[in-house]
């Protein structure tokens, strides 16, 4: 060997001195990195007999890593004599790529593992590096979510209440199979769940004003944050209405807040209280027909005597005076028609008693003769007074529909006239037109009288229920409630106005409207 080889090679022996150091260096970090990793990490060969394994894999079967060389992987983790089904190492080993799967030991532990192809010079397969990650704890809590996830589920579909999930613009996220009972012609997965509440509101004409409700609901939900409880009616595309009691609340679904909106069905609840509150209004109409009974009664039976009373008055006055006895017979005459009319009253009363039980039975009616007979009886039970009553416009013959208490109308007013005229002569003049209203022909009675007027304030007041007669006060007594109830009951209106426009004290003008019956 020349001087140059010679220099050559102790220079190469030098520097292979100085890299093994290094190289020791260097494996002894690299097993201490594979020794500090949790999964277990394994080096087999082609048959997959153990040649190197980190201290976690030994760990994991409570060995040493030299117990466990030479070993094969299934026998130590499978305590099996075979191959292990879906080994990915020997999937591996057959296909020459990298392969994963999980796999259950007899000890109930699950890994998932996954194979690493080791080659050699030429490329060819010498064996695989087998990584290991015990997954037995995840698993668990997978399976545990699942099962918690299927309760929830149960729970979710099996409550008898609606239950729907929205997100916080109002989208219907999810709800289950209760909620199908406010639906009718619509179908749940593809009319409701994935639609704004704005969309599915709109599918009828009647649930169109539950979306400013619906509206208001979020918009205070999102802002106070507080559980909201509210009664609403649904309206079913098939037909009827069903109401809900809703419950709603904001809740966190993961990390995710959402609206909860549980509706419970009160159908039946809500049937019953209108059915409770129906019976309350029937009962005290009941109430008030007894007490609008009684005032009819009362009134006229008290205006009854007094006409009596005034002719047997009269006829004692006339015996005193030895009087011409026609007089008598012509008061007699009045009392036996006041007793007449004392008997009609009662029949009244009892037609008014049937008018709240069923339809008030009307028939066309002239009313120009019943008039002419209220006013002719009028005069001869107020002889006293000096009384002047003018027809104008007089038509003969009209007909409306009425019934027997179309002359108390005519009563009431004319005796009101006279009674509350403090003039010598008393004048009422009756005005007959025809006016129409909202497409329909009416009668039109004026009753001008030059009484004492009423006052403005009270000219509604004359026609309620209690506004008795009283010395210090214009009063007219309760007979023109008697009269409106009546008149009513045509489909007419009554009212009073002043007879010079502005001055109440120049007397009444008492205008009734009935339909005209052709």
């Amino acid at each position: 060997m020349s001087l140059l080889g010679e220099q050559c090679l102790k220079e190469d022996k030098a520097q292979k001195r100085g890299i093994r150091p290094i190289l020791k260096k260097y494996e002894k970090e690299k097993v201490l990195v594979l020794e500090s990793i949790s999964e277990l990490i394994a080096f087999q060969d082609k048959k997959q007999n153990i040649l190197w394994l980190n201290k976690a894999a030994a760990d994991s079967v409570e060995k040493t890593p030299e117990e466990l060389i030479g070993e094969k992987c299934y026998s130590v983790w499978h305590k099996s004599n075979k191959i292990c089904v879906s080994c990915p190492i020997d999937v591996l080993l057959k296909t020459g790529k990298i392969t994963s799967s999980e796999i259950t030991t007899p000890s109930g532990r699950t890994f998932f593992i996954k194979g690493f192809p080791v080659r050699g010079n030429e490329g060819e397969i010498i064996g695989a590096v087998e990584v290991a990650r015990d997954i037995t704890k995840l698993k668990q809590t997978e399976k545990n979510l699942i099962e918690s996830e299927e309760k929830y589920r149960n729970l979710f579909e099996s409550s008898p209440y609606s239950i729907g999930i929205f997100d916080l613009e109002g989208t219907l996220i999810d709800c289950n199979k209760a909620t199908d009972k406010f639906l009718s012609t619509h179908n749940l997965a593809n009319d409701i769940i994935g639609k704004h509440f704005r969309e599915f509101w709109g599918y009828h004409e009647n649930n169109k004003p539950l979306i400013p409700l619906f509206e208001s609901i979020l918009n205070k939900l999102k802002k106070d944050g507080e559980t909201l409880e509210f009664d609403f009616p649904i309206y079913r595309t098939a037909g009827g209405v069903l109401w809900a009691h809703a419950t709603v609340s904001l809740i966190k679904l993961g990390s995710e807040e959402r609206i909860r909106f549980i509706s419970q069905d009160i159908t039946e609840r809500k049937l019953a209280e209108q059915e409770l509150e129906s019976s309350e209004i029937k009962y005290r109409e009941a109430y008030n027909r007894i007490n609008f009974y009684k005032d009819i009664f009362s009134h006229d039976i008290n205006n009854i005597f007094q006409n009596i009373h005034s002719s047997v008055e009269l006829i004692d006055l006339n015996v005193e005076q030895s009087i011409n006895m026609e007089k008598d017979d012509e008061l007699l005459d009045i009392i036996r028609k006041q007793i007449k009319r004392g008997t009609n009253l009662i029949s009244n009363v009892r037609i008014l008693s049937e008018i709240e039980n069923k339809d008030l039975v009307l028939r066309k009616r002239e009313i120009t003769e019943v008039l002419k007979d209220v006013i002719d009886a009028l005069i001869k039970v107020y002889k006293n007074r000096e009384i002047n009553i003018q027809i104008h416009n007089d038509p003969k013959e009209v007909y409306i529909k009425g019934n027997e208490l179309l002359p108390d109308i005519f009563e009431n007013i004319l005796i009101n006239a006279v009674r509350h005229n403090q003039s010598s002569l008393v004048e009422i003049l009756i005005k007959f037109s025809r006016v129409v209203k909202d497409g329909v022909n009416f009668i039109k009675l004026e009753f001008i009288d030059n009484g004492i007027g009423i006052f403005p304030e009270m000219k509604e007041k004359i026609f309620q229920r209690g506004q008795v007669e009283k010395k210090d006060k214009i009063g007219l007594g309760l007979g023109l409630t008697l009269v409106k109830k009546i008149v009513g009951y045509y489909n007419g209106q009554i009212w009073v106005e002043d007879k010079v426009a502005g001055d109440h004290s120049k007397g009444s003008n008492f205008i009734i409207i009935l339909p005209e019956e052709v």
